[in-house]
């Protein structure tokens, strides 16, 4: 009796930890089928006016159809409210720094090599934004 209370505390265990967990299996089942959660298309006058712009000047070349980088969790489309439902899903706002996003435009694991420098404005501007997100709900 107590081996099966056992098996099933580690059990729950390692369900609970797997919820919270990012596999890399793509969108969330309610994500639309260009990637972009419903919830994300919002007004956000500070991305599309500060941190859009950056990420038009140093990532759109690669990063939008027909570039390098088409193929990447990262596609810009010129349409910053859908960019962004995108974009989300490639930054923490409990740890900014070490967002995907700020990650590989510092070079890290990044084809493209820096983009935009740790002691830069844009990067500021960038790690300033993610940090005024929602905290995530999973660490």
């Amino acid at each position: 009796m107590a081996s099966r209370r056992a098996l099933f505390g580690l059990l729950s265990a390692v369900l609970l930890a797997g919820a919270c967990a990012d596999f890399r299996r793509g969108p969330s089942p309610d994500a639309s089928a260009d990637g972009a959660s419903d919830e994300a298309l919002v007004d956000d006058p500070v991305f599309e006016n500060d941190v859009y712009p950056i990420l038009q000047a140093r990532c759109w070349v690669c990063h939008s159809q027909g570039g390098p980088g088409e193929y990447s969790a990262f596609l810009m489309t010129g349409d910053a409210k859908a960019d962004r439902a995108r974009i989300v899903n490639l930054v923490s706002p409990n740890f900014p720094e070490g967002s995907l996003l700020l990650l590989r435009a510092t070079g890290y694991d990044h084809l493209g090599g820096t983009v935009i420098t740790v002691d830069s404005p844009e990067y500021g501007t960038i790690q300033g934004w993610i940090a005024s997100l929602p905290a995530a709900t999973c660490p």
